[in-house]
């Protein structure tokens, strides 16, 4: 906005709303108050848009079970943002359309921009403008502050060389986006393992052993 170009992945409405429609899918929100390692790497299930009855079929709290099954949709919506949102738009500009160069710089701090959506609180109850929880004490320890930066390098250098980018693998787009969201799937599990599948209780539950009773 302070260019004066437009955000790149609203280049294309149907690739924002599709996006949108797996976020909203995929997360809600819960009243566990964020600490800046474990819990404060918030899950997928952190923002759900709880201004829509979709809210009713979620738990208040994210539970391992659910957050297991929600890391899948989660990792591809957060990779299409980073990737088919961000970086092709700007490798592939539209004729006509107002875009930054694709510089090492660009291809990477222009997916960053994704920020934007904690910023607002877009997901949020009530959307306030507030500082990003990535930009907070703390948020580097927060996935959603390094994936916007690793996932992007990622694939620029599996689809490379292209320009602003001098070196790669030369993987198609397709390829290279399915390593990346498999790559996103993989933190966003450990995440939720690291926050709610730490104790042999917590397994026990979600396999349905938590109320038997250990016999002599």
């Amino acid at each position: 906005m302070c260019t004066g170009t437009t955000p790149s992945w609203l280049i294309d409405p149907k690739l924002a709303l599709l996006f949108g429609g797996i976020r909203m899918c995929s997360s809600h929100s819960h009243d566990a108050a964020p600490t800046p390692i474990s819990s404060g790497i918030r899950s997928s299930t952190d923002v759900l848009q709880t201004r829509t009855p979709l809210r009713r079929l979620l738990p208040a709290k994210p539970s391992l079970g659910l957050e297991l099954l929600l890391a899948l949709p989660d990792a591809i919506g957060r990779t299409l943002l980073v990737t088919r949102f961000s970086v092709l738009p700007l490798l592939h500009p539209k004729p006509g359309a107002v875009t930054l160069q694709p510089t090492a710089s660009s291809l990477i701090l222009v997916p960053f921009t994704s920020i934007s959506f904690s910023t607002f609180n877009l997901f949020s109850p009530s959307p306030k403008f507030d500082t990003p929880t990535e930009l907070k004490a703390g948020g580097w320890a927060f996935a959603d502050t390094w994936i916007p930066l690793v996932v992007p390098a990622l694939f620029v250098t599996l689809i490379g060389p292209v320009q602003g980018w001098e070196y790669g693998l030369g993987w198609s787009e397709d390829e290279a986006f399915v390593l990346c969201a498999l790559f996103t799937w993989g933190v966003f599990t450990a995440r939720t393992v690291y926050n709610l599948g730490y104790k042999r209780e917590q397994w026990a539950a979600l396999l349905g052993q938590g109320s038997k009773t250990k016999t002599e």
